[in-house]
């Protein structure tokens, strides 16, 4: 039996690249194969899209100019971002209000079962969703709530609820200002503060924000844990009914406006002339 190839540092990076170049060339031929399939008026696009995903090899990439992150740090899959990315690569094959709809929505997504959900993505891929929905949505969610519980204390004590108070939220759950966690983030990872580009734009992202869960998980009881999720599910599920109030509303003016009569346009009569 042959003795396993040990790669010297220089070929490690060599095949790395070959593997990144194998996977992009995947890639594409899977998005050539989606926009087939969409052409078709009888497939059902949801079904083609979530088969793509479940194939989808790059953790990453850059597209035309954006840079779409999928798995955050190995392990947490974001799945609409990759959903939108495929439909933007397919421009007029998918109605928008749908796609809208589809992203915006629940998991698993509307008409779908959780077993059906796990079957479409694979197990590995559901199991990185999971970690994603905990990790980012969820995490989310709990700060928004926690937010709102701190404004609501202030008003109960006299204070004005548009006074930026909103640090103690990361102190009340990560036990540190947003200066201190921007820091350890950036001892923990790498990053380095933009120059150009404003801070707010890290604080929302989902690297940052899977980064805060996995140190909030690190630190609190089980018992405050299990608080702070339903405290978060509570938060997101107002959210949620909320966004289904407001599309339903849109969706009644609209047939509203579909219903009324055309507006006749008025002819412009010409002023008579002012004899002098």
């Amino acid at each position: 039996m042959a003795e396993p190839h040990t790669y010297e540092p220089g070929e490690l990076s060599l095949a790395a690249d070959a593997d990144r170049i194998q996977a992009e060339v995947q890639a594409d031929n899977l998005i050539d194969d989606l926009r087939a399939r969409l052409n078709d008026e009888n497939v059902d696009w949801k079904s083609a899209v979530f088969s793509v995903i479940s194939e989808w090899p790059l953790p990453d990439e850059y597209h035309e100019g954006e840079h779409y992150i999928y798995l955050l740090d190995g392990e947490a899959f974001d799945w609409r971002s990759l959903a939108d990315r495929l439909i933007r690569s397919c421009e007029g094959l998918v109605d928008s209000d749908e796609l809208e709809a589809l992203l915006l929505g629940s998991d698993p997504p509307d008409g779908m079962t959780d077993e059906e959900f796990v079957r479409v993505l694979g197990f590995e891929k559901h199991r990185a969703h999971l970690n994603y929905l905990y990790g980012v949505t969820v995490e989310r969610g709990l700060l928004l709530a926690t937010e709102e519980t701190i404004r609501k204390r202030r008003v109960s004590r006299g204070f004005s609820p548009s006074d930026d108070h909103m640090d103690d939220a990361y102190i009340d759950l990560y036990r540190a200002s947003i200066d201190e966690l921007l820091a350890s983030y950036s001892d923990d990872t790498g990053w380095v503060s933009p120059k150009r580009e404003p801070i707010f734009q890290l604080v929302d992202s989902d690297a940052f924000t899977y980064w805060l869960f996995k140190r909030r998980f690190k630190l609190a009881e089980p018992a405050r844990l299990a608080s702070d999720t339903r405290k978060a599910l509570e938060q997101l599920e107002r959210m949620r009914l909320a966004n289904v109030k407001r599309q339903a509303a849109l969706r009644i003016y609209k047939a509203q406006l579909a219903q009324q009569p055309p507006k006749k346009r008025r002819r412009r009569t010409k002023a008579p002339a002012v004899r002098r």
